[in-house]
């Protein structure tokens, strides 16, 4: 413990003023107590919970099976449009299947739950737990780092023992179910979706000097779901876990959907007809919307009356309206929480171009919701988005960080109507290939 206290101090006081220095030191006070209780009697009690796969197989075989989801937030993001579409199939294999989940928000944005599928909340945690919040915002970022540490047994207590199979679908959570089967003696094997590299999605969530706290949960999980193959053989290796690849899809209202109606997207998004270059997703730095915003102001040099539309979650807007502002283009962007699924395929089929410059993906779904709709695309080479795509036939390539080098793409999607449709057709090609069935 000496050496924990040791680290704890040296990494409170790292060049910050001593308000902050004193407060953080508080924090890691509350940290390493809660490390404790995470490690308390974890080595033996895992020594004697190992993966059989011989009773999970006989579990799955005897028919329907009771399934936990428990998910830091039941919100419109591409983690939780992934597990509503798996929840879809499960059920429909005849499967029992729960969530727990201390935010529920977006509901009418996500794909329907199957009837019988209830959403339950954690009455006594109150945050959403795939970020935290900065410490220049003492109460929100106190409730939910107690929320993130203390909280999860709160979770755990919520969580049933009789599950069959507890899927987990962020880092916290992991330790909540593991908990849950400690305390309560339950013998439900836990499962771990992980969608992006944690090396580098757990700093970016929770920044450098907390990620460490959650990145053990991998090796508490019993079994890992990747999203690609490129993902799943790094975790392989790494924490010498099974591991699953459960890919993503498009759904029928995407793939075999009408075509959309250009009133009904001008009408969302406010444009009065002025074409658009779209971007959809979590409205976040690791989404390049930063990037964008900067490229957009380039392009707009050579499409003065083009609008830039950004339809995702956003939780940091000041930080992107002060970039709009200040590049001169605030008055042209518009913005949507959220889209349902008919609606996004309005929004698709009448862009101009769809621009995804994300700097790290485990999958990157919308992209390919975009090929689907033969809507011409602009991404970055990311892990998971080099499952599908392919330069030059289907989608341009750019680098991150790069706005010049996007906005150059952008400008030549609108300028050459030939390689837009060309690339549309092989995007759509591509997307055809992508089911959940």
């Amino acid at each position: 413990m000496a050496d924990a206290l040791a680290l704890r101090q040296t990494l409170a006081g790292c060049a910050l003023p001593s308000p902050v220095a004193k407060f953080n030191s508080i924090c890691y006070d509350i940290l390493y107590e809660f490390l404790g209780l995470c490690q308390e009697k974890s080595a033996d009690y895992l020594k004697g919970f190992q993966w059989d796969s011989r009773r999970f197989g006989a579990m799955a075989g005897r028919g329907t099976m009771k399934i936990v989801y428990t998910m830091p937030a039941f919100m419109l993001c591409g983690g939780v449009v992934h597990h509503c579409f798996v929840i879809q199939r499960l059920v429909a294999r005849g499967h029992q299947v729960s969530i727990y989940s201390p935010v529920v928000q977006d509901r009418e944005f996500l794909p329907p739950l199957p009837a019988g599928v209830e959403v339950h909340p954690h009455p006594r945690v109150r945050s959403n737990l795939y970020t935290l919040p900065s410490e220049r915002h003492p109460g929100k970022f106190l409730q939910a780092f107690w929320d993130l540490t203390f909280g999860l047994r709160r979770i755990a207590e919520d969580l049933p023992a009789d599950a069959d199979v507890i899927q987990a679908t962020f880092y916290p959570n992991v330790y909540a179910a593991d908990w849950m089967r400690r305390r309560k003696g339950s013998k439900s094997v836990l499962f771990q979706a992980i969608h992006i590299d944690p090396r580098l999605f757990l700093p970016m969530s929770y920044r450098k000097r907390y990620a460490w706290l959650w990145a053990g949960a991998p090796r508490r999980a019993d079994h890992l779901l990747a999203v690609c193959e490129a993902l799943a053989r790094s975790l392989r290796e790494r924490y010498g876990r099974p591991v699953t690849m459960v890919g993503n899809g498009i759904d029928d209202e995407l793939l075999s959907g009408p075509p959309g109606v250009p009133a009904r997207a001008a009408e969302f998004l406010g444009t009065q007809g002025r074409p658009y270059v779209l971007f959809v997703g979590s409205i976040t730095r690791r989404k390049g919307v930063d990037t964008l915003i900067e490229a957009f102001a380039g392009v707009r040099r050579a499409h003065p009356d083009l609008l830039l539309a950004l339809v995702g979650r956003c939780h940091f807007w000041p930080f992107f309206e002060a970039i709009a502002e200040r590049c001169g283009v605030s008055e042209h962007i518009r913005k949507a929480a959220g889209a349902d699924r008919q609606t996004l395929r309005h929004l698709l089929d009448g862009a101009s171009c769809f621009a995804f410059p994300s700097r790290a993906e485990g999958f990157g779904l919308p992209p390919l919701e975009a090929m689907a709709r033969s809507c011409p695309v602009v991404c970055t080479p990311c892990e998971g988005v080099e499952e599908y795509a392919r330069p030059g036939e289907n989608c341009l390539q750019v680098s991150a960080d790069n706005p010049g080098e996007l906005a150059r793409a952008i400008v030549k999607l609108l300028d050459d109507q030939d390689l837009a449709s060309k690339l549309g057709q092989g995007g759509r090609l591509t997307a055809g290939k992508f089911t959940w069935d």
